[in-house]
């Protein structure tokens, strides 16, 4: 959603995993913290630049790098960003140290992620195809 290649689960790359203490389970029953989000296409920071490794042109460029899941799978947790894109849009509209311009581009890049929620459902297809199979 936010455009952010920094970061990564599976080599833990701007990331903590947190496991609770009576859960020990193994990597997939914790949860990933990701941080330093200044890379990122939604901050759009004037220095950022994507990793040589993904030949993307731009920050701005989305980029999946998370692991393989089913279809079902994207499709019930894309359901939650859908569900909140008004408080996300809110978040950006009514945060006092933003200018309106950077409002309206930061707006403008959700809009980029949300035009994949569409009849054919782009976003899940992207998603398919750039994972990871760990």
């Amino acid at each position: 959603m936010i455009g952010n290649t920094d970061w990564t689960v599976p080599v833990f790359h701007n990331n903590v995993l947190i496991i609770s203490q009576g859960n020990l389970q193994g990597l997939g029953s914790g949860i990933a913290v990701p941080y330093d989000f200044d890379y990122s296409g939604l901050v759009d920071a004037n220095y950022a630049v994507p990793s040589d490794q993904l030949n993307l042109p731009s920050v701005l460029d989305r980029r999946y790098l998370g692991i393989c899941r089913s279809e079902e799978t994207f499709i019930s947790d894309l359901k939650e960003f859908a569900d909140k894109k008004e408080d996300f849009y809110s978040v950006i509209n009514e945060f006092e140290y933003l200018s309106p311009r950077i409002k309206k581009q930061m707006i403008s890049y959700l809009d980029g992620f949300y035009s994949g929620f569409d009849k054919r459902n782009s976003i899940v297809r992207t998603l398919l195809n750039e994972c990871i199979d760990f």
